[in-house]
């Protein structure tokens, strides 16, 4: 039976799980197989979509995530977001009924974590859903959710098809005896084929968020850059304004602001990280990490936070060096500007680990197989 797949995305931004999807729709639309998607919103990914001619509908729903409860009346807030949820979820449940039937779907494909509204629609409509686990969901990483993850994590054990981005995500979300682990492919193909020249900067790439480690990587650059004069922090990313104007506070505070440049959202980051002397993933609780593998495809040195999803990609000391704390990444960072010959082979053999394990034509046979088997 052909394939007929319908992907629920949690937003319409073009981060994490949305680039993660581009690159799904493309592979899977190569090999012939229909594809459309629903977004809750228009937002920067449906320009692309637009750009390449995909098929995508916006359908108003809400995902399964809440803002934090402090206080009653925060806490009876929730209980409002609550009721609005269920009803603009019900609304969309009869125009995605409507999408399915029109399509032919066969198998939904929720494409995050925290939207369930695929798992309602998969049962009335009787027809496959999967559940693509990409984050993790706890406090202390600024999720939350409707209900409480305790019971949401029993929700998500009882569904049948379950894709994890990671075999850490699959722990997290205690599914490892039954979900299908899958690193996300982050290319078609390389962009670069050989190293180019470093030039004197070190790059951080991602949203800015206090659990993604960007004030790690300001405080081991400002004691870098003491004693090394001429290097640069460029920061590639944005945040909410509160946290950016902290951020960059922080940085007058310290006396870097002509040595540390906030770049906010660039298309040009492959350039930027080809040309680096090395990346900073300092993030704590990275599901998988698609920055990463995108250095190792343009030969930039990672130097990445030792745990999650950077520390199962990364192999120390020979795809790329995992620290454990900031004096250990200071070390790494002082090293590699004295000592850059040192990490060549290393950056070579991460490029060719990327081309292996996380581009499309791979990717897309092991889901293809998946699918198959359902």
């Amino acid at each position: 039976m052909e394939n007929r797949i319908l992907f629920i995305a949690h937003d319409g931004g073009a981060y994490g799980a949305n680039q993660s999807l581009i690159n799904i729709v493309s592979s899977l639309k190569e090999r012939g197989v229909f594809v459309t998607v629903v977004f809750p919103l228009r937002g920067m990914i449906c320009d692309f979509f637009d750009k390449n001619g995909w098929d995508y509908h916006i359908v108003s729903f809400r995902n399964e995530l809440r803002p934090k409860t402090d206080g009653i009346i925060s806490y009876l807030k929730n209980i409002l977001r609550v009721f609005y949820k269920k009803y603009l979820n019900s609304l969309a449940i009869k125009e995605l009924y409507d999408i399915v039937d029109l399509n032919k779907i066969n198998i939904i494909h929720s494409n995050s974590g925290v939207v369930a509204i695929g798992v309602a629609l998969a049962k009335n409509k009787n027809i496959r859903h999967i559940w693509h686990l990409r984050e993790y969901i706890h406090p202390s990483y600024g999720l939350y959710l409707f209900g409480g993850i305790q019971k949401y994590k029993k929700r998500i054990k009882r569904t049948d098809n379950i894709i994890c981005i990671t075999n850490g995500v699959a722990r997290g979300f205690d599914v490892v005896e039954k979900a299908f682990v899958l690193h996300d492919a982050v290319r078609k193909k390389p962009i670069f084929s050989k190293p180019q020249p470093k030039e004197k900067y070190f790059l951080f790439c991602s949203a800015l968020t206090k659990s993604k480690g960007v004030e790690e990587a300001i405080d081991a650059f400002s004691k870098v850059v003491k004693v090394n004069n001429g290097y640069k922090l460029l920061i590639v990313g944005e945040g909410s304004s509160d946290y950016e104007n902290y951020l960059k506070e922080k940085v007058v505070k310290i006396g870097l602001e002509n040595d540390i440049d906030f770049l906010g959202f660039r298309k040009d980051v492959d350039e930027l990280m080809i040309k680096a002397t090395a990346f900073l993933m300092c993030s704590r609780n990275e599901a998988m990490g698609r920055v990463t593998v995108e250095s190792m495809l343009n030969f930039c040195i990672v130097f990445g936070y030792n745990d999650s999803g950077t520390a199962e990609i990364v192999e120390h000391n020979k795809t790329g060096f995992l620290y454990n704390n900031e004096n250990e990444l200071v070390n790494y960072m002082s090293d590699i500007i004295t000592n850059k010959e040192k990490y060549e082979g290393v950056t070579t053999t991460a490029y060719n680990y990327a081309i292996s394990n996380f581009l499309e034509e791979k990717f897309c046979d092991n889901l293809m197989n998946y699918y198959d088997k359902l």
